[in-house]
C-alpha cells in the first residue's frame, strides 16, 4: 500500500505524519476487501493486448516482468527484456517475497535458493480462484520466462487468463498440465 498520513513503522499508525510505502499480511487486515476491476464494461474500452511490442530490445513481457519483480520484491534487476542470470536471481526473489507474505517464512530475500526456500515452498501450490502472493509471484515468473498471464495483482486472483498462460507453461515445459502451480511448475519457473 502507499499511505498517506502515517509513519515508516511496521504497523498501521494513524496521524503519523508522513507518506510511506508498506505492506501488509492480510491477517492484519481484517474487513479490507480486494477488488479487480472489470474495464469490459466502460464503453469503447479495447481489450488490452496480448504483449506490447518491444521498445528497446528484448522481450515486452519479460520486461514487464522485470519491472514487476523490482516492485515487489525490490530486486533492482535490470529492465532490459533478457532472462539472464539477473533475472533469475530476482525470479528467486519474487518467490521468498511471496512465501514471506503468504506463510511468514522468515526467508531472506536473498535471490539464493538455499534449503530454506525450498524447505518454505513445500508442497504449498495455487490454483484457480486463489487470491494470495503466492498467485501474484506466480504472474511474475510466467512473465520473467516470457509468458503473459494477462495481468499482474497484489496480492494476485487466479483466473482464467492466468490459468491459460500456466497450461501453456506447463506444456512447453514438459510439466503435467494441470493448470495449477504446484512444486514442480514453480521449480521450473525459477531455474
Amino acid at each position: 500500500t502507499i499511505e498517506g498520513n502515517t509513519s515508516g513503522g511496521s504497523s498501521i499508525i494513524a496521524n503519523g505524519g508522513g507518506v510511506c510505502s508498506k505492506g501488509y499480511y492480510n491477517s492484519n487486515l481484517p474487513g479490507t476487501k480486494f477488488a479487480r476491476l472489470d474495464w469490459s464494461i466502460v464503453a469503447g474500452q479495447a481489450p488490452a493486448p496480448a504483449s506490447k511490442p518491444a521498445t528497446t530490445g528484448g522481450n515486452a513481457v519479460i520486461r514487464d516482468g522485470q519491472i514487476h519483480c523490482n516492485n515487489f520484491t525490490g530486486a533492482g534487476i535490470p529492465v532490459d527484456g533478457y532472462d539472464g542470470p539477473k533475472t533469475r536471481k530476482g525470479a528467486v526473489m519474487v518467490l521468498q517475497t511471496a512465501l514471506n507474505m503468504d506463510y511468514r517464512a522468515g526467508l531472506t530475500v536473498d535471490g539464493i535458493l538455499g534449503a530454506m526456500t525450498l524447505q518454505a515452498l513445500g508442497s504449498h501450490y495455487v490454483c484457480l480462484k486463489e487470491c494470495q502472493y503466492l498467485v501474484t509471484a506466480l504472474e511474475i515468473l510466467l512473465m520473467l520466462k516470457g509468458y503473459n498471464p494477462q495481468g499482474v495483482e497484489c496480492p494476485g486472483s487466479f483466473g482464467s487468463g492466468l490459468e491459460a498462460a500456466v497450461r501453456q507453461y506447463q506444456k512447453d515445459h514438459g510439466l503435467t498440465v494441470d493448470g495449477i502451480a504446484g512444486r514442480n511448475t514453480f521449480m521450473s519457473l525459477i531455474a
